[in-house]
């Protein structure tokens, strides 16, 4: 690796990750390397429900592996489910015994509530613009595929009939 690669850390990681792995014994050990290059092909094609069933089945093989359970934690915390993040992470600083691994599980702990809050935001705030635009697009589709002038206008009539019933009074 070249110094000063701009993924050197991202490398470092995936090497201390690969030596964890090698140090699991047995066909549990074998099994568990083979979901992990799974659960990577999978993160790398973003089929993330894949790579949560590969990790989930890794974490029932070697219950006390410590890697399995910091990148469940980060999966969970990723897709908003904060009770397992919360869950993972807290047995994750259980099972490591480096310090540093411990703090940034700590740092993840502390801010899970506050991202729990701002998805929460978000999914209210798409799912409110979907059902706004959801309400006209299909109408609006309809006018712009019309081919003759009477079907237009009738079509146009409806979606401006329907966008009138749908507001809410101002008083």
């Amino acid at each position: 690796m070249a110094p000063g690669a701009l993924d050197g850390d991202e490398a470092h990681v995936r090497i201390a990750d690969l030596k964890s792995l090698l140090s699991l014994p047995g066909q549990s050990g074998i099994e568990i390397r083979r979901l992990y290059a799974s659960v990577y092909a999978s993160l790398a094609e973003r089929k993330y429900d894949r790579a949560l069933t590969d990790l989930n089945k890794a974490g029932n093989l070697a219950p006390e592996f410590a890697l399995t359970k910091w990148k469940l934690a980060l999966l969970y915390e990723a897709m908003g489910d904060i009770d397992r993040a919360r869950e993972n992470f807290t047995r994750y600083v259980q099972l490591t015994s480096e310090q540093s691994a411990k703090d940034e599980a700590a740092l993840h702990l502390s801010t899970l509530d506050a991202k729990r809050t701002k998805y929460e935001e978000e999914v209210g705030k798409r799912t409110k613009a979907k059902h706004e635009v959801g309400s006209v697009a299909l109408p609006y589709l309809m006018l712009m595929r019309s081919s003759n002038f009477r079907g237009r206008v009738s079509i146009f009539r409806s979606l401006l009939l329907f966008s009138l019933s749908e507001r809410k009074p101002t008083s």
